[in-house]
């Protein structure tokens, strides 16, 4: 790590807080300004139903994109989060369509049916820690092959066909789509997703700033035996390090099953890209060692999930083709713009 950084990413120490603040967030904060000029032009952009579209569509990328932050800080990569969506919303799904648990539970089959999903993800994020931390193996194979896996999982069990939600009328299949209804504190109204992954951001920011583990998993990102030396255990933080994303992406799992009520064994395709570009484009390094879940906040909810939606917006005028190219020509742009910057200060 630069000794001219914060372990965060912050930016230099020297001079003022603003001054800090604008170095490091130059290009960014940019971005956003564009985004501004662009929104303006853009018809139907600065409306509640539409950010209230945003905010739905992104929760879930959010949420999966703190555990990719805690995971690339340490220096690793985690491609099987986008699995892990399909198999734990599958597995979600799977416990609530079962005639013994739904006779025997009713509508408390709910949170059992949630705690499948979220207990599906851990695990699968927990052998991928076990792998790396205690065998030694490279995350970007061990995450590649437990994509595959996840993947050819999801599909085994509900043998390629989606499966949906026991019939209408039954009390806990409405219960587990409750978080698509909105709560209106204060007379505004909010996605109930948004608000969980608003949640688990403040959760990841505080624990990677202010607590012991956030403290050595930029130690073990900045220089791994460096951290071991100092006393660190290098191995259980990666085991916690991997669970955790686990667990993130079957919580986002479950949730994408309930926004369209069925469990799906292609959900989550792609989603581990658009998280890693949300953690980039907030600034960590893929080197590890800097990075932060407020950077990560930006980069998914003002860079990709605002730009996406702008783009969709603009149909008329950017053809669907293009979409995916101006979308991944943007993220190179900030990034490399980033770089640049960085590199100027070093």
């Amino acid at each position: 790590m630069d000794a001219s950084e914060q372990p965060n990413g912050a930016g230099p120490r020297s001079g003022s807080a603003l001054g800090r603040f604008l170095s490091a967030n130059g290009v960014l904060i940019g971005f956003l300004l564009l985004t501004l000029v662009l929104g303006l032009r853009t018809p139907g952009f600065w409306t509640p139903e539409n950010f209230r579209n945003v905010s739905t569509q992104v929760a879930a990328n959010l949420i999966i994109a703190v555990g990719m932050t805690l995971v690339i800080i340490t220096g690793g990569i985690d491609l099987s989060v986008g699995s892990i969506v399909g198999v734990a919303g599958v597995a979600a799904v799977m416990a609530l369509i079962s005639p013994a648990l739904a006779a025997t539970l009713g509508p408390t089959a709910v949170p059992v049916g949630v705690g499948v999903g979220l207990l599906a993800g851990a695990l699968v994020g927990l052998a991928n820690g076990a792998a790396i931390a205690y065998f030694g193996l490279p995350p970007f194979i061990v995450t590649l092959a437990s994509m595959m896996m996840m993947r050819g999982l999801a599909k085994i069990l509900v043998g390629g066909v989606p499966i949906g939600f026991v019939g209408a009328g039954e009390p806990y299949a409405e219960q587990l789509n409750a978080n698509l209804q909105t709560i209106q504190p204060l007379g505004l109204r909010f996605p109930v997703p948004f608000l969980i992954a608003l949640g688990v951001t403040v959760i990841g920011a505080v624990m990677l700033s202010r607590s012991r583990l956030g403290r050595h998993i930029y130690a073990l990102g900045g220089s791994e035996s460096a951290a071991r030396l100092s006393g660190i255990e290098v191995a259980r933080v990666k085991l916690l390090v991997y669970g955790i994303s686990g667990l993130l992406a079957g919580l986002a799992g479950v949730m994408e099953a309930a926004k369209v009520q069925s469990g799906s064994p292609v959900a989550g395709s792609f989603y581990e890209l658009n998280a890693i570009a949300a953690v980039v484009v907030g600034g960590a390094s893929l080197a590890g060692g800097r990075g932060s879940v407020v950077g990560t906040f930006v980069g998914a909810v003002f860079v990709i999930g605002v730009m996406n939606n702008m783009l969709g917006l603009r149909s008329a005028t950017v053809p669907t083709f293009w979409k995916e190219f101006l979308s991944g020509a943007i993220i190179f742009t900030i990034v490399l713009l980033d770089q640049l910057r960085r590199r100027r200060l070093e």
